[in-house]
């Protein structure tokens, strides 16, 4: 089994413990520029506030709201006191984001709790007391299980989801659909068939297009039900589970397909359109047409649906595939000063991915505009650069493709993607060898000065008017 720890309203929650007169009052953690919402209270959530939301917008709803930069720093600091005691619970965690963990439970000295429940209601317990901040915990048979589970009863909440996938009797509901030339709405009918009693078809239209044929097809991966539990009802709550909790099928019949993740709003256009309105039809779907519309991590995505574990918890921190960074500021439409925070920008990524010994084939640079409308563009590079001195003439014909159409840009953002490992250089047949080793050495010493004194020690010119990095502090007033 795995679980998922969450941290409930993070941000928003960090700046409550360190300014506790905020606390049950509707509160917005802004982003680097103030332009953002990255985290709000519940009691701002509770009036229609969502992550990622403009300020702008947020103050629609809320126009009196509190409002406060993210402290960054009380924050990391605020993940490694929580991280420190999930390491004391279990040898394997690994860490998603700042707020998230995941835990390998068959690590633990003595195995997977009995009383899954018990022991993740001592987590939350201890976390709160500890640290003073809210988790809500979520245990599966799969990482995307347990990650679900931790999001059903947020903040504070607990959901186990135990059990195996039992496909249904008679297969998946059909796909309703018109037939015969003839334009027949959706309707529900009964029909008596030999092996089950009453099935529930979802249009007679299914049994137009079965003329020669039955009109409900047995599922030929039919599983034999648990002991004491009929094959045609669902469990109830928590009914022959070990440790209580949720029966996989309920909990999944009970969550949207939108809630899953990795089905994004692209993603969420299809399955409306096949029917599958929640992660249980998804979970038992036709391999076949989930491969169709997804390909391989849509198969991935259903396995572990289903209770069948796909990815692991691994503390290895993988490398990267890519590498991006943006800053939010007030809707401005000067072109060095854009070009500025590009720079930094570039600065800081090209740190982040030699790093690693890491170079990149492709850039992206996008502006976005007050009305929140992205313009990008996309860039294939002739062979892997890791140094600033290479990749900075495409990112300036990156960015003067989209400046010439954005009005005035509330954000600016680069990412350097298709990342390979970076080894001895190679010399283009048309490059001048002398440029490209100096270019190396100019990063090389960057490099040392960024890691020894910070990125605020050397920068170049045109970046010199904006600021790169977090607030040392942040001890502000609470805007009203």
């Amino acid at each position: 089994m795995i679980a998922h720890i969450d941290a409930d309203a993070f941000f928003a929650a960090v700046l409550v413990r360190k300014h506790p007169h905020l606390r049950g009052k509707p509160l917005l953690a802004l982003g680097m520029g103030g332009g953002c919402v990255i985290s709000a209270s519940y009691e701002a959530k509770a009036k229609g506030v969502k992550t990622g939301m403009s300020l702008k917008e947020a103050l629609k709803l809320i126009p009196n709201v509190l409002r406060m930069p993210s402290d960054f720093h009380e924050t990391a600091l605020a993940s490694q006191q929580i991280e420190e005691m999930l390491q004391d619970q279990c040898p394997i965690i690994e860490q998603m984001s700042v707020d998230e963990w995941f835990l390998d439970l068959s690590s633990r000295v003595g195995g997977t709790p009995q009383d899954l429940s018990a022991w993740a209601a001592t987590i939350r317990t201890d976390v709160l007391s500890r640290t003073g901040l809210s988790v809500s915990v979520g245990v599966g048979p799969t990482k995307l299980l347990a990650k679900m589970a931790s999001e059903y009863r947020k903040p504070g909440g607990i959901t186990v989801v135990t059990g195996g996938f039992m496909p249904p009797p008679f297969g998946p509901p059909p796909r309703p659909h018109r037939c015969g030339g003839f334009g027949l709405g959706e309707g529900d009918f009964n029909f008596s068939v030999p092996h089950g009693g009453a099935v529930l078809l979802r249009s007679i239209a299914h049994c137009c297009n079965e003329q020669h044929g039955s009109a409900v097809r047995h599922s030929p991966t039919m599983t034999r039900p648990l002991p004491g539990r009929s094959a045609h009802r669902p469990a109830a709550e928590g009914e022959g589970l070990q440790g209580g909790g949720m029966a996989l099928q309920n909990f999944l019949q009970a969550r949207p397909a939108a809630a899953i993740p990795g089905i994004g709003r692209r993603r969420v256009i299809h399955t409306d359109i096949e029917g599958w309105k929640t992660a249980w039809d998804i979970a038992q779907a036709p391999l076949e047409r989930i491969s169709q519309l997804f390909g391989k991590p849509g198969r991935e995505l259903q396995l572990e649906l289903r209770g069948e574990p796909v990815y692991a918890v691994s503390p290895d921190v993988a490398p990267p595939k890519s590498v991006s960074r943006c800053r939010s500021f007030r809707a401005t439409k000067d072109r060095s000063e854009l070009w500025a925070h590009l720079l930094r920008h570039l600065e800081y990524t090209v740190l982040k991915m030699r790093r690693w010994g890491l170079g990149c084939q492709g850039i992206s640079v996008w502006l976005r505009n007050d009305a929140y409308f992205h313009e990008g563009a996309n860039l294939s590079l002739p062979q892997v650069m890791d140094t600033e001195e290479e990749l900075q003439p495409y990112v300036l014909r990156c960015f003067e493709r989209v400046y010439r159409s954005t009005v005035a840009c509330t954000q600016i953002g680069i990412a350097l993607w298709r990342l390979l490992p970076k080894h001895a250089t190679q010399f283009s047949l048309f490059g001048q060898p002398q440029e490209l080793l100096k270019g190396e050495q100019l990063q090389q010493a960057l490099d040392t000065l960024h890691e020894r004194f910070g990125r605020q020690t050397i920068t170049r010119g045109s970046a010199i008017r904006v600021k790169s990095g977090t607030q040392q502090s942040l001890d502000m007033p609470v805007y009203e």
